[in-house]
């Protein structure tokens, strides 16, 4: 047993530079679960953005030139305004300053065109919206501020913040953690600032439809800065590894990355204009034709799938064989002027390999109004060429997962003027006829538009992520169609594959010159992978294209933007994104996701100057 005296000089005989590193790693543990230590964070962006879009003075922008239910339409003003944005409309009072004038309601701008605005009711607060009552932005709105740091009296970056709103006579309200926003007569706006491992975010959403409407992170390493731990002797000690963190959340990434010790060493050679750098390796394989959509498909029933690819001909099999690119078999549609729309791959039959679903069209004119007539078509694969299995259905196709994970297969069908017309429908095999038919309304989608533009969040039938005609992705809680997120980010236009609709009613440009018809296009793939953590993927567009109408000016316009592919998640009532592709200075155009032997590739469609190839931007390999 050791006595108290020995216990003592054991103690002493500890080396003193190991209890120094002990004493400075636990105080540098303490320093850095203190973010209120360091300098005070630059808001002016954030101030100049309130101050910009919420002016203190109520001008009159517009007024109301028709209201119909809760949508209503106005002139388009001389102020820059975008999709989103929240107005005020008032009650005009005569003989009255409009200082006085009471709000009728909040509204949401929904689109804008070269003179009108469009824009629907979020939220009435007195009387009906007639026209000619006034629009107007909305004026110092209350802001409702939470966070989730935990110790906000003692972080100078959040009570830096609350000083800035106030310098600029805000109304301030802070909210307890976990709290929601109460209901306010003033117009007001959610103010956020929240705290991760490596940034501070600070977004402001709107209170009534919770969509974001400014976002700024600020880096922890850069923006507050904690003091190190002074590094005391440690001779005779080994150092200790530094901890190395997976800083995204990465489901699907390269297998093949720069090791981190050749990153410095790769600059260095960069910086070197003696020495040539080495080239860029992309595993891609040229086509000899234009293609504008792909599906991995299993054909014969045997693994590896066969690649399948879409024009507006027909559509073609491939097999992809140690790199190469081996032409199965080809099938041509008939009639005049076909357009090949969409593509996608089911097995209908449970027989043990997959169809071809093509939604194609037909392009028609009568007395001078161009439109397209959609004839989609089902093939079937026989030995070594495919067949027809049915043909001329009259709406489009699409496979989509369903919230319990089994996919199905869907359609819609077009109505003259009406690009998508009528409820997204379930489409029914028949086996003895060998047709496909409309089936009853698939109620999960029985509010949304578009048969194209969603994806169900996984095993969830009332959470549901939509690609909006704006090109940013939204989340909406159904029934009720209750907006509870939004992308900050863009996914931009995506013009590959025209096709001719008719106006509803002829459009004039002069006197003499009409229009009565208009180039509509078929959207993106906006792909759910159950497998891959129930994942969504699209492209995002950074490249102007003219679509397959203009092939020369895509192949020799200087086009210097560059495309990617995104995947997004739906988690606890927001939408974030879980992986990207490497940006390429390249068309992408469609893509799809082939498994071989040890690895699945994400399989690109793309044009550049030389014309389209199949282009692996990832790879992930398998154990």
């Amino acid at each position: 047993m050791m006595t108290v005296p020995q216990y003592n000089r054991n103690i002493k005989t500890i080396p003193s530079s190991l209890i120094k590193y002990l004493v400075y790693c636990i105080l540098s543990v303490f320093m850095l679960t203190a973010p209120s230590i360091g300098a005070a964070l630059d808001y002016t962006g954030m101030l100049d953005y309130i101050k910009t879009h919420y002016p203190p003075d109520k001008k009159i922008i517009s007024s109301v030139e028709d209201v119909y239910q809760e949508k209503l339409v106005f002139e388009k003003p001389k102020k820059n305004l975008r999709q989103k944005q929240e107005l005020l409309v008032l009650k005009k009072l005569n003989g009255q300053s409009r200082f006085v004038f009471p709000v009728k309601a909040l509204i949401e701008i929904r689109s804008i065109t070269n003179d009108k605005i469009a824009a629907r009711v979020i939220k009435e607060f007195a009387g009906p919206i007639k026209r000619g009552d006034p629009i107007t932005f909305p004026a110092a709105p209350k802001i409702f501020l939470s966070s989730n740091i935990e110790y906000k009296n003692d972080s100078s970056a959040y009570n830096s913040l609350v000083q800035a709103l106030l310098s600029e006579n805000l109304d301030v309200v802070e909210l307890a953690a976990g709290s929601s926003i109460p209901d306010s007569d003033d117009y007001a706006l959610h103010l956020s600032l929240n705290m991760s491992k490596q940034q501070l975010t600070a977004k402001i959403r709107s209170a009534y439809t919770r969509s974001t409407l400014y976002t700024k992170s600020y880096s922890l390493s850069e923006q507050i800065q904690v003091p190190p731990a002074p590094v005391p002797s440690n001779a005779g000690l080994k150092s200790p590894e530094p901890e190395i963190k997976d800083k995204s959340r990465q489901t699907f990434k390269l297998e093949n990355q720069t090791a981190p010790s050749t990153i410095e060493a790769h600059q260095n050679e960069q910086q070197d204009f003696t020495k040539a750098a080495a080239p860029e390796y992309h595993e891609k394989i040229r086509l000899t034709r234009e293609f504008q959509r792909m599906v991995a498909a299993e054909l014969d029933g045997t693994p590896p799938k066969e690649l399948v690819l879409l024009n507006q001909e027909g559509v073609t099999a491939f097999a992809w064989h140690n790199h190469d690119l081996l032409h199965l078999d080809s099938y041509r549609f008939q009639g005049q002027d076909p357009l090949g729309l969409h593509l996608h791959a089911l097995d209908i039959d449970h027989d043990g390999t997959d169809e071809i679903l093509a939604t194609c069209g037909h392009k028609i004119t009568y007395m001078e109004v161009t439109d397209t007539d959609i004839n989609s078509i089902a093939l079937d694969w026989q030995t070594d060429h495919f067949i027809s299995l049915c043909e001329e259905i009259p709406f489009y196709l699409r496979v989509v997962n369903q919230p319990e994970g089994e996919k199905i297969l869907l359609g819609q069908q077009k109505n003259g003027a009406e690009q998508y017309a009528g409820s997204i429908f379930k489409v029914n095999w028949n086996q003895q006829t060998k047709t496909l038919t409309k089936g009853p309304a698939y109620q999960p989608a029985s509010e949304i538009h578009s048969l194209y533009q969603f994806n169900f969040a996984y095993n969830s039938k009332n959470r549901v992520l939509i690609l909006e005609p704006d090109n940013f992705v939204t989340l909406y809680r159904l029934p009720e169609e209750t907006l509870m997120d939004a992308t900050d980010e863009n996914f931009g236009p995506y013009h590959e594959i025209p096709y001719p609709v008719r106006l509803e009613k002829k459009k004039y440009l002069g006197e003499f010159k009409g229009i009565s018809s208009k180039n509509e296009f078929a959207p993106r793939r906006f792909l759910l992978k159950k497998e891959f953590q129930n994942q969504c993927f699209l492209i995002q567009k950074g490249r102007a294209t003219q679509g397959v109408k203009n092939k020369i000016f895509n192949f020799i316009s200087p086009n210097k933007g560059t495309d990617r592919i995104v995947g997004l998640k739906y988690r606890s009532g927001q939408i974030y994104q879980t992986w990207e592709s490497k940006p390429v200075p390249r068309d992408l155009i469609d893509f799809a996701f082939f498994e071989q032997k040890n690895r699945i590739n994400l399989l690109a469609l793309v044009r550049d100057s030389q014309g389209y190839a199949l282009e692996v931007l990832a790879e992930k390999k398998i154990k």
